[in-house]
C-alpha cells in the first residue's frame, strides 16, 4: 500500500481527532480508500472516518488490508511536517515508512493486534444546524469555564447551556446555518469528549453540521479535504 499527500494537515486533524478516543487505532484500506472506525473505553464517543482514494494525490492499493499504530507514535511523527510538506506513506510488512517533504524518512512498526470493527448506530435525529468550527469552539470554552457538561436546546431558537456548582451560562444562536428543526429537543454531552474533539476540527476551518434529538446521541458531521468525511457520535448525559 501507498499513498501520497500534497499537504500534512488534513492527516493531522484525523489523527489528532483519533487520539482523543483511543491509543491504538485500526485503519482498513481498500482500492476505494482508507477508513477508520473507533469507540473510546468507556463506549461515550464513537468516530468514522472515511479517506476515499480522490482525497490523495496518489494512492495505490491492491485488494484489502487493516492496519494498527500507536496513535500518539504517529502523531509525533506527523508534527515534524510543516502544513506544506508532502507526505508519503507506504506500508508493507508491518512497517509504515514515513516520508515527509524530501528530506525526513521515518519508520513505525505497526501493531499486530486487530480487533472487530465497531458498527455505527442506527438512531434516526430529527434536528439539525451547521455552526463554523471556530464558533462552536468558542461556544464549547464559554461553557467551559463554569461546567464539565454541555446543554443544547432546540425549538425556535438554539441554546447552549452549562451549569456548575456556583455559575451557570447560556449562549444562545451564533450566527448558524441550514437550521432545521422539526421537534424541541434538549440533550446534555460530555465536554471531556466533545471540547477536544471541536478543538482538533477548529483548526481546519469549515463548518460542522450537528444533529440531535431529544435524549438521543449528538452527531456531528464534517467534511475533510474535498472528499473526506468525519462523523463523531457522543452519547447523552444519563440523569441520576
Amino acid at each position: 500500500m501507498r499513498l501520497k499527500l500534497s499537504s500534512s494537515e488534513d492527516l493531522k486533524t484525523i489523527v489528532s481527532l483519533v487520539s482523543n478516543i483511543t491509543e491504538e487505532a485500526i485503519f482498513k484500506a481498500t482500492e476505494e480508500g482508507v477508513t477508520f472506525r473507533g469507540m473510546d473505553p468507556s463506549h461515550v464517543a464513537l468516530t468514522d472516518i472515511s479517506m476515499p482514494n480522490t482525497m490523495f494525490d496518489e494512492y495505490d492499493c491492491i485488494g484489502e488490508t487493516s492496519f494498527a499504530i500507536r496513535v500518539d507514535e504517529f502523531g509525533k511523527l506527523l508534527k515534524r511536517a510543516d502544513k506544506k510538506d508532502n507526505l508519503e506513506i507506504e506500508i508493507d510488512n508491518g512497517i509504515l515508512d514515513l516520508k515527509i517533504g524530501n528530506n525526513k524518512k521515518y519508520k513505525l512498526r505497526l501493531l499486530e493486534s486487530l480487533s472487530a470493527q465497531t458498527p455505527v448506530p442506527k438512531i434516526e435525529l430529527e434536528n439539525s444546524f451547521s455552526i463554523e468550527n471556530t464558533k462552536l469552539d468558542s461556544i464549547i470554552s464559554d461553557i467551559q469555564v463554569v461546567a464539565e457538561f454541555i446543554t443544547i436546546k432546540v425549538s425556535d431558537k438554539i441554546e447552549f447551556h452549562g451549569k456548575g456548582e456556583s455559575s451557570s451560562v447560556v449562549v444562545e444562536n451564533q450566527e448558524l446555518d441550514q437550521v432545521d428543526i422539526k421537534s424541541e429537543a434538549t440533550g446534555t454531552y460530555s465536554l471531556e469528549y466533545l471540547s477536544p474533539a471541536v478543538k482538533s476540527l477548529s483548526s481546519s476551518g469549515g463548518s460542522v453540521k450537528l444533529l440531535m434529538s431529544h435524549n438521543k446521541p449528538l452527531m456531528f458531521e464534517f467534511r475533510i479535504g474535498d472528499s473526506g468525511r468525519i462523523v463523531f457520535f457522543l452519547a447523552p448525559r444519563v440523569s441520576d
